[in-house]
């Protein structure tokens, strides 16, 4: 089976690394064949992709291709699909949506549109695109229950088949182990994701500042990179805290950061699921995460749940810290629920979808896939 992942370009993300996990899983158990069809050739990960000798086909070198109104970036894009010949088109992000349904008209193959966001298009044209364009879709994904709300809103116009699949990792790089913690030596929080105001990590500076201000053994890790990065910098540094918070720019491999850390902390402002969540849970770090963090679904049994505000997100770490005995219980239950999210399962269920629609297209109407989720 061959299916066209297209990607509006390569950065460091959810999407993006879901994508590399899949196409390598692929790649491995020799089940499918994944193209990548990576529409800008732009992107951080490019050469990680490149270098798992995974099937990336670059259509452009810029962004000005993304912009809607480039008809030609379709009529390319679609020359491109024709070449593959996919069984199926698996569209990853916004721009990919619009420009593969364009380019899939009257191709007769089946439209996989994948949401992972809880956020609106905020351009009106783009937002009515998104939904017209609907009608070349065959299946919505969603990754979460909270976008597959927002997405039967904001997405699905001609009320095509919609289900809700979670995302997952690949466990072997996320190796568990039970946590127990030790105040009387150094504790160390992390978060990881793109330095963008979502994220909310200037919260987090601050009720780090106040953690650490009656626990000064207490240390923060923030991994990852983007235009806050600089505002960032300067909020620690303007609160006196700059000496104990750990900037490490974008990192390929996050484990090893995971492991020597104590708490993982997401206050996120929204988010469609936060794979760095589970990248935690499965290596049995407790969590503090916002109520906006829809990981919480699968995994909230080993996370406290927080507000979005500096004292909510204090609280709730210092209630990890001072609490070993509910330290260790989050531990030992990240551990019972991470199989819940192996990419193996996740890709098998992917090509349980793929066969489902294939042969739905040339008989009749779509059925619920076996194995994928779908909302209660």
């Amino acid at each position: 089976m061959r299916i066209a992942y297209i990607l509006s370009g390569l950065p460091f993300g959810g999407i993006e690394n879901l994508t590399f996990d899949i196409a390598r899983t692929f790649k491995a158990n020799g089940k499918a064949e994944a193209f990548i069809i990576n529409i800008p050739g732009t992107g951080e990960k490019l050469k990680e992709f490149e270098d798992a000798g995974l099937n990336v086909i670059n259509l452009y070198h810029d962004t000005r291709s993304l912009k809607v109104y480039r008809l030609q970036t379709a009529f390319k894009l679609r020359a491109a699909i024709k070449k593959i010949n996919p069984h199926i088109i698996h569209t990853m992000n916004f721009s990919a949506h619009y420009f593969a349904r364009l380019a899939a008209v009257d191709l007769k193959i089946p439209v996989v549109t994948h949401i992972h966001n809880t956020k609106l298009e905020r351009h009106r044209h783009r937002h009515f695109l998104n939904r017209l364009l609907s009608a070349r879709t065959d299946l919505f994904i969603s990754v979460s229950k909270a976008v597959y709300d927002m997405a039967e809103d904001s997405h699905n116009l001609f009320h095509k088949k919609h289900i809700i699949l979670y995302n997952a990792i690949d466990l072997s790089r996320f190796k568990y182990r039970q946590r127990s913690l030790d105040t009387a030596k150094e504790i160390n929080l992390i978060s990881v994701g793109r330095f963008r105001i979502q994220k909310n990590f200037d919260g987090l500076l601050r009720a780090f500042a106040r953690i650490h201000a009656g626990c000064p053994n207490v240390y923060l890790t923030l991994i990852g990179d983007g235009r806050e990065r600089a505002c960032l910098e300067n909020i620690a540094k303007d609160m006196g805290i700059r000496h104990c918070v750990r900037f490490t720019g974008y990192q390929k491999d996050v484990a090893p950061y995971l492991d020597e850390a104590h708490i993982f902390v997401a206050p996120s402002l929204y988010e469609g699921l936060n794979n760095a969540h589970l990248e935690a849970v499965a290596m049995g770090l407790p969590s503090v995460i916002s109520k906006n963090v829809p990981s919480k679904e699968i995994v909230k049994d080993c996370s406290l749940i927080c507000d979005v505000d500096v004292d909510s997100i204090r609280k709730n770490i210092e209630r990890l810290i001072t609490d070993p005995a509910l330290y260790r219980d989050l531990s030992k239950k990240a551990g019972q629920v991470r199989a819940v999210f192996d990419i193996n399962d996740y890709c098998g269920r992917l090509l349980e979808i793929y066969a489902n629609l294939i042969h739905s297209h040339k008989s009749g109407p779509l059925s619920i896939c076996r194995g994928s989720k779908t909302p209660a």
